[in-house]
């Protein structure tokens, strides 16, 4: 039972830090499980190889833990998937539909339109956003933009 609660706790604690990290915590706190379990099964099996009675439950602890160990580490390494809401300062901001130039420009922006920008991977010279209107595209990481508050 203690094992169930401790569980649940932790599948929180690791939704929690997923959640933050702008990531599925769904798909994290099914990982921590699974790997819960998997830990448990083969410490288990290593503990029967090993020794008899009921040291053989302790070895399946043992593996548990590690399991959640893994999970955790995982997670807190994951990149950041950082949004910004931001408004165009300055001048028009070019919208462009891949990331070069010569590819198409998707809009442009005017002075005080929202977007939100994406600093979770790299595109080289671009940054990826998402207008208001639901359309992706990318800016020119020289581009002057503001975070709004």
């Amino acid at each position: 039972m203690l094992e169930i609660i401790l569980i649940i706790f932790l599948s929180k604690k690791i939704g929690q830090i997923a959640e933050e990290k702008k990531q599925s915590k769904a798909l994290f706190k099914f990982m921590f499980v699974v790997l819960w379990i998997l830990g448990e099964f083969i410490g288990a099996i290593i503990g029967l190889n090993l020794t008899k009675g009921l040291t053989v439950y302790l070895f399946a602890l043992i593996g548990a833990a590690l399991g959640a160990i893994i999970s955790f580490a995982i997670v807190n390494n994951l990149k950041n998937m950082i949004i910004e809401e931001c408004t165009v300062i300055d001048e028009k901001l070019i919208v462009y539909d891949k990331t070069h130039e010569s590819l198409g420009t998707l809009t442009e922006l005017e002075i005080g339109s929202k977007y939100s920008l994406y600093l979770n991977k790299d595109f080289g010279r671009f940054y990826q956003i998402c207008l208001a209107n639901g359309q992706i595209g990318f800016i020119l990481k020289s581009s002057r933009y503001s975070k709004q508050i």
